[in-house]
């Protein structure tokens, strides 16, 4: 159901939000933009929410205190989750481009693929620093639940961000998938493969890095936290 069913309303959903509710009709770019944001969301709640089974379940403790690497052990696991992202994107596409019309040029196909696979990379820094956030409050689900909806809303997938407040908007492309949205639009235009559409492509893919490299530091912090105050025992709660 909710790797099958749910993402293929989810994007019809977006695709009638974004067309203005049938008020115009939906193009290609809006019909990748839903695809893209289904699988963006998710695959970060995805790996939100395998970090905060992980607190209650005491694998985050063990994790803490554990001597030996768990590089292996924390990438296997992120790139298995995340990858459902991909899967769930190409759930949704289906339908979307279906409603829109499928494209019939090479370039837009490969536009479409590239934007699609970029889905796993460009979210799981998201969700690895939402669970490591989550790792200090009490409820470590209220900050995935909440990306659930917020996500969509700032990443241009219903609105252009231009027509958001300054601020918000600025917040708006610190989001991954704000700029792999971007570049999916330009992709299947006549512009094509253009450098704007790279020049998207590789912020977007950036961005990704960035935000996983703050959610390394926010976990390696809560890990020391936890050591030096002998609180590893309370994330079990």
């Amino acid at each position: 159901m909710r790797l099958g069913l749910i993402p293929l309303l989810t994007s019809l959903f977006y695709l009638a939000i974004a067309s203005g509710a049938g008020l115009r009709a939906p193009t290609t770019g809006d019909a990748v933009a839903a695809a893209l944001a289904v699988g963006s969301v998710t695959a970060s709640v995805a790996v939100a929410t395998l970090m905060a089974e992980d607190r209650f379940e005491g694998t985050t403790a063990f994790l803490f205190i554990a001597h030996t690497n768990r590089i292996a052990s924390w990438v296997g696991r992120f790139v298995v989750v995340s990858g459902l992202g991909v899967f769930v994107a190409c759930i949704g596409l289906v339908p979307s481009l279906l409603v829109v019309g499928v494209p019939q040029t090479g370039s837009t196909w490969i536009a479409i693929l590239l934007t699609v696979s970029a889905v796993a990379p460009t979210a799981v820094g998201i969700g690895f620093l939402l669970g490591a956030v989550s790792l200090f409050l009490r409820d470590s689900l209220v900050l995935a639940n909440l990306s659930e909806y917020l996500i969509p809303l700032l990443a241009g997938v219903v609105a252009p961000i231009e027509i958001l407040w300054d601020p918000v908007a600025a917040v708006a492309r610190a989001i991954p998938l704000t700029s792999l949205i971007a570049s999916a639009r330009i992709g299947v235009t006549a512009e094509g493969l253009a450098g704007s559409f790279w020049l998207n492509y590789s912020g977007a893919l950036l961005m990704g890095l960035l935000w996983a490299g703050a959610a390394a530091v926010t976990w390696h912090a809560s890990e020391k936290s936890a050591r030096r105050g002998g609180t590893v025992d309370t994330l079990l709660f």
